[in-house]
């Protein structure tokens, strides 16, 4: 896969600039450094524009999870250099960047175009370079390299890609690699952890609470799990 030189712009980047996607500039501290990155906030405006769409396009959006995966990736990161890491649905592109940023040599992949345009931008919003993007359609995976590590950010809501799902992770994970990934509690989850542990995979989940991005009322709290899994 290598970076994709134009994206769509038809309901991308430019059209939301245009504020039919208005975007908003969050800023946070990652890793001891000050972060800006573009995304949706306005959830309504994104269902309007949606229609014109074959998916919803929710990595439009910034989600807890990949706040908390980006958080891990530095805190855990001290990667040695050129660390190889394929980011599954990457969204708007912070966990991957968070994970450049700690020395990884990165491939971004996303379904969604105007999702890989946005994290392009956010990438050179906060001046990291070198990261590769690719459309990445799961169940037309065709993606031979393996990595160091394979990271998602709330990538378990359909029950029907979790068996593509492990076939990615079998793979593309090099030997002695691990799978790291976010996930919001979702209901789809447990059965997913249960699929992965018979086929082999060693299951650590880790259960943490988090300032919700857009609270509904003040000190709101949602709850996010950090899952590993590695060859037993």
């Amino acid at each position: 896969m290598a970076e994709l030189p134009n994206f769509p712009s038809a309901i991308g980047v430019e059209t939301a600039r245009a504020q039919r996607l208005p975007l908003v500039t969050h800023r946070f501290e990652i890793g001891g450094r000050s972060w800006r990155i573009r995304a949706v906030a306005d959830q309504n405006a994104l269902l309007d524009a949606a229609v014109e769409l074959d998916a919803f396009p929710f990595g439009l959006m910034l989600w807890e999870s990949s706040l908390v995966l980006a958080r891990w990736m530095s805190q855990h990161g001290s990667m040695p250099p050129r660390r190889t890491v394929l980011e599954l649905g990457c969204g708007v592109g912070l966990a991957g960047l968070a994970a450049a940023a700690a020395g990884a040599s990165v491939v971004q992949t996303d379904h969604s175009l105007e999702a890989l345009a946005l994290a392009a931008e956010n990438a050179d919003l906060n001046s990291i370079g070198g990261v590769l993007r690719a459309p990445g359609d799961w169940t037309g995976w065709n993606e031979p390299r393996r990595f160091q590590c394979i990271i998602g950010a709330d990538i378990l809501y359909e029950p029907d890609v979790h068996g593509v799902l492990l076939e990615i992770f079998a793979g593309n994970l090099a030997e002695g690699g691990r799978i790291v990934l976010a996930d919001p509690g979702r209901s789809t989850t447990p059965g997913f952890l249960a699929r992965a542990r018979a086929c082999g995979w060693d299951v650590r989940q880790e259960l943490g609470q988090y300032p919700a991005l857009a609270p509904v009322h003040a000190g709101q709290l949602v709850e996010v799990s950090i899952i590993e899994l590695s060859r037993a």
